[in-house]
């Protein structure tokens, strides 16, 4: 169900931090074209709730955890995405979200994640096993 006055920008990017502009560019985009911003709008809300950890907003929390608010976009459908409240945060979101539009956030997205996951064990393996050494 389409909401009476759509807000994909605030949905997607919070309207805090560095994102105070989405609200007067979900009115802009309403006024302009109420079309094209209820459905992206819906596509928005389908990719807020689609239950698949975002790659890029976790590789970016990994090495700048301020990048997000702690505040979940959509607690009651979905475990993962945050609200990026800096410039940084943004991109991350928006490359997210177009793996997602692009139909590969499933397949291209996790397996960008799994890959980030194994290069930073394999990164920190030596170090690991130093530590495990000097330790025992």
């Amino acid at each position: 169900m389409a909401a009476a006055d759509p807000d994909p920008f605030e949905d997607l990017l919070g309207d805090y931090g560095v994102n105070t502009w989405t609200p007067s560019a979900d009115a802009s985009l309403n006024a302009s074209d109420p079309s094209l911003a209820a459905t992206l709008y819906t596509s928005v809300e389908a990719f807020n709730g689609d239950g698949i950890p975002p790659p890029f907003e976790n590789i970016v929390d990994q090495f700048d955890p301020t990048a997000y608010s702690t505040e979940l976009i959509n607690p009651a459908t979905d475990e993962y995405g945050y609200f990026p409240v800096t410039a940084v945060g943004d991109f991350a979101t928006l490359q997210d979200f177009a793996l997602y539009a692009a139909g590969v956030e499933s397949t291209l997205g996790t397996g960008l994640l799994n890959t980030f996951e194994w290069g930073e064990a394999i990164l920190l393996s030596p170090l690991l096993l130093l530590v495990g050494l000097a330790g025992g």
